[in-house]
């Protein structure tokens, strides 16, 4: 008996030819998702290695294994990415981010090393709320996911003009970018640091009624949602609201 066996990384998915004699099999699989392709190649693999293990080859074999394994990774990855698409409803922010960007937002949370869940609160109390993801502040020139001043774009070697032109896969990047350099050495253990890294890093680790703004100085009335009965910003003002969210 001569087997021979092709899998295809493309939308053909696999081409098993099993000749024995005047018995001739040929089977051709298309699909265009990536975990319907691993579940037909291990269904085909299954059937290959019952009836002709002697002779199919060894590579593909192993191939099943990682198939298997690459299936219970995709199944983890849709568990997750349910739990983060209900997130966003909860903000009805759901419509800007695509299954990449949650996917991209994934790895921002695991390489900074907090919840991915914060990340989506902050995008929306710096910009999603206004309903898109360039409209600039008219009082701070912040602009983006994140905020990003005039200045600090300037610091991560782009402008605010530039941010505005982003799509949301590239304004991800730039997050990514200012949030591992300003996450160094600092230990986030909650959405208010996270949100602090970006607002006033200075402010992280120290008590509630540390504060940030001064009453009329720049920063409280750029600021005027996180204002105090007093006038003033203290952590503790940041850390209510955004606990209301």
């Amino acid at each position: 008996m001569e087997t021979n066996a092709t899998l295809h990384d493309s939308n053909l998915l696999a081409i098993v030819d099993v000749n024995n004699n005047d018995y001739l099999i040929i089977i051709i699989v298309l699909t265009k998702h990536e975990y319907m392709k691993q579940y037909f190649i291990l269904f085909l693999l299954f059937l290959t290695n019952t009836a002709f293990a002697p002779n199919f080859p060894k590579e593909y074999r192993v191939y099943k294994k990682q198939c298997q394994t690459t299936i219970n990774v995709v199944k983890i990855e849709q568990q997750v990415d349910s739990l983060d698409i209900e997130a966003t409803k909860s903000l009805n922010i759901t419509k800007f981010f695509s299954k990449s960007n949650r996917k991209q937002i994934r790895h921002i949370a695991k390489e900074i090393g907090i919840d991915q869940k914060w990340l989506y609160q902050i995008f929306y109390l710096e910009c999603l709320y206004k309903g898109d993801i360039h409209t600039e502040n008219p009082k701070s020139g912040a602009v983006g996911l994140i905020g990003f001043l005039p200045s600090t774009a300037k610091y991560l070697g782009t402008s605010s003009d530039e941010i505005k032109q982003m799509n949301m896969s590239q304004q991800l990047n730039l997050t990514r970018k200012y949030l591992k350099i300003m996450a160094k050495d600092k230990k986030i253990d909650n959405i208010t640091d996270l949100y602090l890294l970006i607002f006033r890093s200075t402010a992280i680790g120290k008590p509630d009624n540390y504060v940030i703004g001064e009453k009329d100085s720049k920063i409280s009335l750029q600021n005027p949602i996180f204002v105090n009965e007093f006038g003033t910003i203290t952590k503790g003002d940041i850390k209510r609201y955004i606990a209301n969210l």
